[in-house]
């Protein structure tokens, strides 16, 4: 294609896209009562600075109108009414017909049925809190919970997306129901779009059901014994209802990327990089570490209140089995992904190309004597079991156990370790 056509080209691509913009901008909307109003559009074309008119150039600006047409130059006239139109879908089809692309034609459908619905979702929206508003303003209570609002919102936006569906055919994430109780709603819209598309919304309901239950069942509080029964039976109805929908792979994946233990272990191990296979062997250990801890299903951990030796048993045992899943190699990478300072000596390493057979050695001895200055609590974390304890006890003195590290290490490497591990970074610009 040679320059002056691509120009060309370019040009023309140039003055459609801006006469659509402008179409969009200044005619009505398409949906409600005033779809019907055909007459609207005619009076704000009329009205409307350098309109374009295939039979006349009186709308033109006078400069315009009065200028000669140059010789070679050719005429371009293009009458939006053509296009416009209070049918959604003839609408889509027109702007195709103009030659506009797939993406855009979405685009502009899109933020138009988005405009109608826009003025009801921004009433329904809960008002924004003052920067030192209370805990209460700002998550709301039982007592305060606007269960009406949160669900007509939740109407509205289905509104929306059904109609976009019906339009163009496709799917249009929404934003998942939020009540003010806490939950890992980010998570759940994540999984959701990881599905088949045509499950996507079957998907959504069950979970926005069980969303509103556990909010709506919990208020006012209930007492701890019927709190985790009333949690229990919502997690049995979700899950029979999703396994009715999805394969079981397709479950075992939205229960990995929701379930707090699956979205706790998915953040412990970004430094190790797992793949997809090796985080769902480490899903399926971490899991039967949290139902053995007395955990109920993937969000109440602790629930059943087990002896503290059958827990630290059911860790023990999720490290062992995690070390015969992965393999010496990829065990250590999981060890120093799982905790800060593992996650610093990585770094180390990397800076200064450490033998893999040192970072290892360094790692055990760093963490040795963590444990004799810090006591158990610095090197293993008491609750979820995922960062793994070190090979302890030892009987070597603390200057022994440092002797070995700076051995192993070397003196230069030694030295900026320390630098690093004692280095303090406020992030306070005023201090």
């Amino acid at each position: 294609m040679n320059q002056a056509r691509m120009v060309l080209l370019l040009s023309g691509s140039a003055v459609v896209l801006l006469a659509a913009n402008w179409g969009v901008r200044v005619l009505p909307p398409r949906h409600g009562a005033a779809a019907g109003n055909d007459s609207a559009a005619a009076p704000a074309q009329a009205s409307a600075p350098g309109a374009l008119d295939a039979t006349t150039n009186a709308s033109k600006p006078p400069m315009e109108a009065a200028a000669p047409a140059k010789a070679g130059r050719p005429k371009f006239s293009f009458d939006w009414s053509s296009v416009e139109t209070p049918d959604y879908k003839q609408y889509a089809a027109n702007l195709r017909a103009i030659g506009l692309p797939e993406e855009l034609v979405r685009a502009m459908v899109i933020a138009d049925i988005g405009a109608v619905f826009a003025p009801e979702e921004q009433k329904l929206q809960k008002p924004q809190v003052v920067h030192d508003g209370s805990w209460t303003e700002r998550e709301g209570t039982w007592e305060t919970n606007e269960w009406d609002r949160i669900l007509k919102l939740r109407e509205v936006q289905m509104a929306k997306q059904s109609t976009i569906k019906e339009v163009l055919g496709v799917y249009e994430p929404r934003p998942i129901v939020r009540t003010p109780r806490g939950e890992n709603y980010e998570a759940y819209e994540y999984a959701i779009g990881l599905m088949p598309e045509e499950k996507r919304l079957a998907v959504q309901a069950i979970v926005e059901q069980e969303i509103v239950g556990a909010a709506t069942k919990h208020d006012p509080p209930l007492s701890y014994r019927d709190g985790v029964e009333a949690y229990r039976t919502l997690e049995a109805e979700r899950q029979a209802a999703l396994k009715q929908i999805l394969t079981p792979e397709e479950f075992d994946l939205y229960e990995r990327n929701t379930a707090t233990c699956g979205t706790e272990l998915a953040r412990q191990v970004i430094g190790m990089e797992p793949s997809d296979q090796e985080f769902a062997t480490m899903f399926e250990l971490a899991y039967k570490c949290w139902q053995d801890s007395g955990g109920v299903y993937g969000g109440w951990w602790h629930a059943l209140g087990l002896p503290a030796t059958q827990i630290q048993a059911a860790q023990d045992q999720l490290q062992t089995d995690l070390k015969a899943a992965l393999g010496p190699d990829r065990y250590l990478d999981y060890q120093m992904a799982a905790c800060s300072m593992g996650q610093q000596l990585q770094a180390l390493a990397t800076r200064y190309n450490l033998p893999r057979e040192t970072v290892a050695q360094a790692f055990d001895l760093q963490r040795q004597i963590d444990w004799l200055d810090k006591g158990p609590a610095s090197v293993r974390q008491v609750g979820n079991g995922l960062v793994p304890p070190p090979t302890m006890p030892t009987d070597k003195p603390r200057e022994a156990l440092e002797q070995d590290l700076r051995q192993a290490l070397g003196a230069s490497v030694w030295e900026a370790w320390q630098d690093g591990r004692n280095r303090q970074v406020l992030f306070d610009p005023l201090k």
